[in-house]
């Protein structure tokens, strides 16, 4: 059968077509939307959160409207309102965080009507509604953190500034009716920033700063109508930028940086005796840059991913206050991502992972000088691959095409694509973005990331038409009838000495003439033809017809040794009906043994020549 490509039967060529392992560290960040992400084109106190659904919502002072609250989430293809204003006056100080219904819920200091007290507002669909009262803090409040119980009520942590209670870190919780304090205000002095988490058995945890300790960290966790601190102080110098996360076993995380390693980001869990670093202590790759913005406002942030491993965003002060990105992969800290993470100077860090183990990372672009305007953006990085599609360049070849198979889709961590064939860990046949094969049979291929989330695949099947024509003849009244197997085909047209034959059209050519033949025949959409069939080679000559009466073979049929008599010195050729050369030697005359162990049991033709290379004859023998 005659073929473009050189292919060895029942093996599968493979070429790649892109290589390389990609590093997560080297894979750039994407903006969420148009403009790079841009959410709004003025904005303050940005605060991010994720839906259940994987639907990103941001939460901002829109400096243009008198810094009333705005909400949008992103559609898939632009940010969009939520509702209409949440707030009448000013905000400040926002949270954004989605309740274990799915509900998207925004705290904040509400300035209307001159206030300095936190409102709580939840969308019921259509429109932002109290939760509960607005203004529901007892006076002056800043730097809240909000969360939700195992019975979705809201917890909400604030820098209390009421009368007689001097900025202490205080928790309020709403009980379905109405706000209400839990517990007393629990820092020594006042707090320079609050957190709160409630883990899946209701247990309340606040973190702080404590300026009357110097600015450090404590965490404690609502014991008997009573806060109690867990463990010890988590650290034991100024503190800033601080995050509290758990993990899905309840362990508590905190983030933050400090004056013992020069403001760089840190992070510690509790161990169930003490807190211990996550890694080495001060690990980012500069100290937290601020600007003379909000004080210890969201320069850095920690979250925690869904292998509950920590990440933290940060503004980092040697990349001219850039937000950075890191992660701990379980051994060490990396950079997520290209540093910095986007290029804008940011403040106003956010971060948020969705339960497909993406990162979005939100923040405010701050113009040298703080001078404005201050859009916002958010960006976003895929930790898992995102295994899109798997498509190959046609899915109906003929046997021998090649196919160029190709991945869409995001590496996240992983560090490749890899391809196999027959199953999802079957033979693996190369790895890259890209794979070109030489399909030799009708194959299910398949890829996955190598070292990501999932072990899991994603398949394309190739059908290969594979045609075979074999010709083969009969002798019918001294004429030659060629025939053509491995069909049916849908057409035909034979050829002589490589010239098409007029009229020869149809599955069986009658001939009288010596020479070499070949079909070329199509089924489906392929086009192929038979190797060269000589038969000129494979059948008598009637010039040499008295040494052929002369020749006698025996046995025939035969199972292991032929002897064959010559009426003089001749060569041997011993040729399979598919024109294959097997054998080959010289016989003397007389009666001469050859050996014919080694063929398959079937039907073969001797060719003798003479001295000078000229053909005398063709005797036929069957190996049993």
């Amino acid at each position: 059968m005659k073929m473009n490509k050189i292919l060895l039967p029942g093996l599968l060529s493979a070429i790649l077509c892109s290589t390389g392992s990609v590093l997560y560290a080297q894979v750039p960040w994407q903006g969420l939307g148009p403009n790079d992400g841009m959410v709004n084109g003025s904005s303050d106190y940005s605060s991010i959160a994720v839906d259940t659904n994987n639907v990103p919502f941001v939460a901002y002072s829109d400096i243009t409207d008198d810094s009333k609250l705005k909400v949008k989430k992103f559609n898939g293809t632009n940010w969009e309102p939520v509702g209409t204003n949440p707030s009448d006056g000013s905000s400040l100080y926002i949270v954004m965080k989605v309740d274990r219904a799915n509900v998207p819920h925004v705290l904040f200091r509400d300035g209307s009507a001159g206030s300095t007290k936190l409102t709580l507002k939840k969308f019921d669909g259509t429109a932002w509604v109290n939760v509960g009262v607005a203004k529901f803090t007892p006076g002056n409040s800043a730097l809240p953190d909000l969360a939700f119980g195992p019975d979705n009520l809201p917890y909400v942590s604030f820098v209390n500034y009421a009368t007689g209670v001097n900025g202490k870190a205080s928790v309020m919780k709403f009980d379905g009716t109405a706000w209400q304090m839990v517990g007393t205000p629990m820092s020594t002095g006042e707090a320079g920033i609050t957190q709160v988490e409630v883990d899946a058995a209701g247990n309340v945890y606040c973190a702080y700063t404590d300026a009357s300790l110097g600015g450090w960290v404590n965490v404690k966790k609502f014991i008997n109508n009573s806060w109690a601190l867990v463990g010890s102080n988590v650290t034991t110098s100024s503190t800033k930028n601080l995050s509290l996360e758990l993990k899905s076993d309840g362990t508590p995380v905190t983030g933050y940086s400090d004056a013992s390693s020069i403001q760089k980001m840190s992070v510690k869990e509790f161990n169930g005796t003490d807190w211990v670093n996550i890694g080495p202590a001060g690990f980012t790759v500069s100290q937290v840059g601020e600007s003379s913005y909000a004080n210890q406002y969201r320069y850095g942030v920690m979250a925690l991913g869904k292998d509950d491993q920590p990440i933290v965003a940060y503004t980092d002060l040697d990349s001219s206050y850039y937000m950075t990105v890191m992660r701990y992969d379980g051994a060490a800290w990396s950079v997520l991502g290209v540093q910095p993470a986007a290029q804008h100077r940011a403040k106003c860090v956010g971060l948020a992972v969705d339960k497909t183990n993406t990162v979005y990372g939100s923040y405010t672009a701050a113009p040298t000088g703080n001078s404005g305007p201050w859009p916002n953006y958010t960006i976003k990085y895929d930790l898992c691959e995102k295994l899109e599609s798997v498509t190959a360049s046609a899915n109906t070849v003929c046997f021998g095409d090649t196919v160029m198979l190709t991945v869409a889709g995001s590496l996240g961590t992983a560090t490749g694509w890899e391809w196999t064939a027959g199953a999802c860990n079957g033979t693996a046949i190369g790895t890259g973005a890209s794979l070109e094969v030489i399909a030799d049979a009708t194959t299910t291929y398949y890829v996955k990331a190598v070292n990501g989330c999932s072990s899991s695949c994603e398949s394309v099947t190739i059908d290969v038409n594979h045609l075979e024509p074999v010709v083969t003849h009969q002798v019918s009244n001294g004429n030659y009838i060629l025939s053509v197997s491995g069909g049916p085909f849908a057409t035909y047209q034979w050829f002589r000495n490589g010239t098409a034959i007029a009229g020869a059209t149809d599955a069986t050519y009658e001939t009288t003439i010596l020479a070499i033949y070949s079909v070329t025949v199509t089924g489906g959409d392929c086009t192929v033809s038979s190797e060269d069939y000589n038969l000129s080679q494979l059948v008598s000559i009637k010039e040499h017809a008295a040494f052929i009466k002369q020749v006698k073979v025996f046995p025939n049929p035969a199972e292991e040794q032929l002897s064959i008599e010559v009426p003089a010195a001749v060569k041997i050729q011993v040729i399979s009906l598919e024109g294959r050369i097997l054998q080959q030697g010289a016989l003397d005359r007389g009666i001469n043994k050859v050996n014919i162990e080694s063929l398959p049991a079937s039907t073969y033709m001797i060719h003798f020549t003479d001295k000078k290379g000229t053909r005398i004859g063709t005797y036929p023998f069957v190996k049993k």
